[in-house]
């Protein structure tokens, strides 16, 4: 489940430009071109590899509180702002396997 995007520097503020607002069901993938988000009814996003800068972990964020460190967070630029984009994943290998392709492929 893709959550929200928000500002680095004010995770209670969401990212509502180039249609980062909504969250809902989400496919991730990971390859060379970076992360991208494809959403169920809302519109996708590539995170390109150039701009990701960490990859985390998180409780709450928003609106969302889940088991300690439940989210999956990928910090980015997005033009001059750094930005956190939050994952749920349904399952923990779910989440394994996203980690570890992101930090194999990409280099995070």
């Amino acid at each position: 489940m893709y959550v929200a995007t928000t500002f680095a520097d004010r995770p209670l503020e969401r990212v509502i430009a180039h249609g980062l607002a909504h969250r809902g069901f989400a496919l991730v993938g990971v390859s060379d071109e970076g992360v991208s988000v494809s959403r169920t009814g809302e519109s996708s996003f590539l995170i390109p590899t150039q701009s990701l800068l960490h990859l985390g972990k998180t409780t709450a964020v928003i609106d969302r509180v889940v088991e300690q460190d439940g989210l999956t967070s990928i910090r980015w630029k997005l033009g001059t702002a750094e930005v956190e984009t939050h994952f749920r994943f349904i399952s923990s290998s779910g989440r394994d396997a996203f980690v570890y392709a992101l930090k194999t492929l990409a280099g995070v």
